[in-house]
């Protein structure tokens, strides 16, 4: 696997250009595909059907501002160095991913989608912290790759040829003004599948200027956001029983996952089921 699909417009060269460049480096194809003046939702839809109707067994899609977090950027993070502070690094991370991984993606047991840890915003910076405190507590990550159980995959994914293997497509859903992509997974748990987040690596954006929740102002953008996820999220809650928003305007999806969500083989029983798959490590 050394090919990827970036979502772009064209007033975006200079950010997709540091983005093309750090996959470049790395000796992946980056395929752009420009979605000028439409929802993110439809050019991922573009993308996914040529691939469905392909021989390809995976697909790699991304926005055009996501590159991966090095050893370095990790340690260095001001939450973790407050909250953690030395880090044992995976000996099994994103450069043995980024070139090889064969063995990886011929596992028969991978999840059908698969993200990483998010660095982005409040949220990502408390699972860099999460992850921090279990890269120091096991040695798990030195030789194998990690799965978590994640419905909520988002800017970088890893998706199987459902259609090649299963019969089965899964598009994105272009009504919404946000959120699409956590549905996109959660459709994937209602017919039975697990998408995950592979916690040995993460992901951070080369680019704060949002493109899609504009304003005249700074303030506006983000209330144009805010309303935008409120309506997607109304939506998964009316659709998918057992979902509900809590007083902090989150989702809370456990008692859903309780009742959809169908043990795979090799996943482990744990509140946040994971899959351990062994990894072969470059020598560096």
């Amino acid at each position: 696997m050394n090919k990827i699909h970036i979502l772009t417009i064209n007033d975006r060269k200079e950010v997709f250009e540091i983005t093309k460049n750090f996959w470049e480096s790395h000796g992946w194809e980056v395929i752009p595909e420009y979605n000028d003046n439409t929802k993110p939702a439809v050019g991922r839809n573009r993308i996914l059907k040529k691939f469905y109707e392909s021989d390809e067994d995976w697909i790699a899609m991304a926005d055009d501002d996501i590159i991966l977090v090095d050893e370095k950027e990790f340690k260095e993070h001001g939450s973790i160095k407050a909250l953690v502070g030395e880090v044992d690094y995976p000996k099994l991370n994103y450069r043995n991913f980024l070139t090889n991984n064969e063995k990886l993606f011929n596992n028969e047991d991978l999840p059908i989608t698969f993200s990483f840890g998010r660095s982005v915003n409040l949220a990502g910076r408390w699972n860099m912290v999460s992850l921090a405190k279990q890269y120091n507590e096991s040695d798990l990550f030195n030789d194998n790759w990690v799965f978590e159980r994640f419905p909520k995959t988002a800017a970088i994914v890893f998706h199987q040829n459902t259609k090649k293997k299963y019969n089965k497509e899964f598009f994105y859903n272009e009504s919404l003004e946000g959120l699409e992509d956590w549905v996109w997974a959660m459709d994937q748990i209602e017919a039975g599948y697990t998408p995950a987040q592979l916690t040995n690596i993460c992901y951070k954006e080369c680019s704060t200027k949002s493109v899609l929740y504009t304003g005249k102002t700074n303030k506006e953008s983000i209330e144009n956001r805010r309303i935008a996820f409120l309506s997607a999220k109304e939506y998964i809650v009316e659709n998918f029983d057992g979902v509900s928003i809590m007083k902090n305007s989150g989702i809370n999806m456990r008692k859903w996952l309780k009742r959809t969500w169908k043990p795979q083989r090799g996943w482990t029983g744990e509140r946040i089921p994971r899959l351990f798959v062994e990894g072969e490590k470059n020598e560096l």
